[in-house]
């Protein structure tokens, strides 16, 4: 009786997990959501700048807009800048007295903000705008002094969305003459941490990891598969961060979801058997899927910062290792352990696989012919 209780309690898991993991990815086939801002504090003025993805600033539309040519966009948004991006010092709201949109082909739409102040110690930046975004999309901010120099960095999000800090007594007006603008410091835990929430809401990415690994029956084939797809990834997400390389997100994202279909495919062909050789396909997507996580660190233009791209590549990437990992951890025990006792039978396998291929084929249609 407690047998059968747990292989229900199993079989249950697993069937809603991975409908859970469908229905969210349909939902949200692409990436959440990543914009960047940069804020200056001078002597008499803080000077913000935010940059959103045309996607992403499309949410911020009405309706009937959304999809209109960027000199529209930018006539309907440029009323707006107070309500999307708001200070206070010391308590007291500041007012911006210029403020613009300015729009950069389909790369992005930037929100500008001068905001005069005079000296105070305690400034509240906050971005009121996370609620007519995606769900999950995540804000980048730097603050620095007129000098370049670091104040505060912060990956906000809908529920923290705000940046308060104390400035220094005093502050640089201009930056020091015939100098070179100072590196950027990187917080190795901000980029860990992005690292960790892009694997575990990049359901594409899950999805195929689930579709690799739902037919294995042996502990060498899924750390063979596991360590190649992290060579993979790894391999483009250095070069494509580093602009060694370069492939538009419209070929990765479609390439991405191709990669689920065929791993569906492949395990309904082979009839839900472990294929022998796997890890060597894995490696090849995986450096498909490494371009995908390399357009976060491009969003973010750490290739830009003098000085200061080792620590985020080397972060990020262990995030997402990490995120992956426990993915892994979570769910294989789970399967093998259903597997030996017949809880996860073959045909259950098979009909997994074939939800797997599906969710890649919707994601394909919706990244070419439906986009």
């Amino acid at each position: 009786m407690m047998m059968m209780k747990l292989a229900t309690l199993l079989r249950g898991t697993l069937g809603i997990g991975l409908l859970l993991l469908l229905s969210a990815g349909a939902v949200r086939a692409h990436d959440p959501g990543l914009s960047t801002g940069r804020v200056e504090v001078r002597p008499d003025a803080v000077v913000w700048e935010v940059a959103l993805a045309p996607a992403d600033a499309d949410f911020l539309l009405p309706t009937a807009e959304r999809g209109a040519d960027q000199a529209r966009v930018r006539g309907l948004l440029a009323p707006r800048v107070g309500e999307f991006m708001r200070a206070s010092e010391d308590g007291v709201p500041l007012v911006a007295d210029t403020t613009r949109v300015e729009s950069r082909e389909s790369d992005s739409v930037e929100f500008h903000a001068r905001f005069p102040r005079q000296p105070g110690q305690r400034l509240v930046l906050t971005l009121p705008f996370f609620p007519s975004l995606p769900s999950g999309h995540r804000h980048y901010t730097t603050v620095v002094s007129a000098d370049g120099a670091l104040l505060a960095e912060r990956l906000l999000h809908a529920r923290d969305h705000e940046i308060a800090l104390t400035l220094p007594p005093t502050l640089p007006a201009t930056p020091p003459p015939a100098a070179e603008p100072p590196a950027r410091p990187a917080g190795f835990g901000l980029f860990f941490k992005l690292g960790i929430e892009h694997i575990l809401t990049g359901y594409d990415h899950l999805l195929f990891l689930f579709g690799l690994l739902v037919v294995c029956t042996r502990w060498q084939t899924i750390a063979a598969i596991v360590t190649s797809f992290t060579v993979g990834h790894s391999l483009t997400l250095i070069v494509a961060t580093l602009d060694l390389v370069t492939i538009r997100s419209s070929v990765v994202e479609p390439a991405i979801a191709a990669s689920i279909v065929f791993v569906g495919a492949e395990n309904l062909l082979r009839g839900g058997s472990e294929p022998r050789g796997r890890w060597i396909v894995t490696f090849f997507f995986g450096l498909v899927h490494g371009f995908g996580f390399a357009s976060v660190l491009r969003d973010l233009g750490v290739a830009d910062s003098p000085g200061g791209l080792l620590v985020p590549l080397v972060s990020f990437n262990l995030g997402v290792e990490v995120g992956q990992l426990l993915v892994a951890a979570a769910f294989v025990p789970l399967l093998q352990w259903g597997k030996r006792r017949n809880v996860v039978s073959a045909r259950a396998v098979l009909a997994l696989s074939a939800l797997v291929g599906a969710a890649g084929l919707y994601w394909l249609l919706a990244r070419t012919v439906l986009a």
